[in-house]
């Protein structure tokens, strides 16, 4: 099976796999360059579609998505548990609701598109997929949130939940890891750690708010071995694995 990821802009990406096309975090307006609606738009048209919103930060969740979906041949949603509530713009009836509280229900639609989920340190959650023996990771905001300003008992508490998080995502055993790679902190919000720890075949920095010379830099400087990163430039860039 042919995969492919395509970078639209911050942590929005188009991912191909199985006949089935997925957009992550679509963001509002304000956090969106033409170039990435042009890459978006052409990387959606005909396709059977999922819409993964991973929280409702507006840099993750764009309300104007059924007119960006419109060119796709089908469309269904999953949702953050967060985002019913907190971006109520999104008219997304029928959509599956992903809730953390419940890490067995698993999603399946008929096709065989698996979807469970672990609640992020920041807001909404992480979306652990599976297609046709294809595992894929989408972290959203959860990450290393080690910010300067934490006190000793935040820093503990942000360093537990990472650890544990990653160590539950490396039992899931991704192919593709989609993780916050945040270049305002020192740890690039533990996505070195995470490339070590999960080893997938390919590994995507995100949240670098178009700042892809950033997303250079920290490809350089993760050279872990068997692991793939994929340093994208521009909007619409893509990188395809065989399996």
């Amino acid at each position: 099976m042919r995969v492919a990821v395509t970078y639209i802009h911050h942590d929005c990406f188009v991912v191909r796999l199985g006949g089935r096309t997925l957009l992550f975090d679509w963001p509002d307006a304000a956090h969106r360059t033409p170039a990435a609606e042009a890459a978006a738009r052409q990387a959606l048209a005909g396709a059977d579609l999922w819409v993964f919103f991973s929280h409702s930060h507006p840099d993750h969740c764009g309300a104007d998505v059924r007119d960006l979906a419109r060119a796709a041949a089908r469309v269904r949603f999953v949702l953050s548990f967060d985002v019913p509530d907190m971006a109520p713009d999104l008219d997304l009836d029928g959509a599956f609701i992903a809730e953390p509280e419940e890490p067995q229900s698993a999603f399946m639609d008929a096709e065989g598109l698996a979807v469970s989920c672990i609640e992020a340190n920041d807001l909404g959650v992480a979306f652990l997929v599976e297609c046709e023996g294809v595992r894929l990771y989408f972290s959203g905001d959860l990450a290393l949130w080690d910010w300067p300003e934490q006190d000793a008992a935040a820093r503990r508490h942000t360093e537990d939940y990472f650890a544990a998080s990653l160590a539950q995502v490396a039992a899931f055993g991704p192919h593709l890891a989609l993780v916050n790679a945040d270049p305002r902190l020192a740890s690039w919000s533990g996505a070195h750690r995470a490339a070590q720890a999960l080893a997938p075949r390919l590994l995507v920095p995100m949240h670098a708010f178009g700042d892809t010379a950033r997303v250079a830099e920290f490809a350089a400087a993760c050279p872990v071995p068997g692991v793939d990163v994929f340093a994208y430039s521009r909007p619409g860039e893509t990188r395809e694995l065989i399996f």
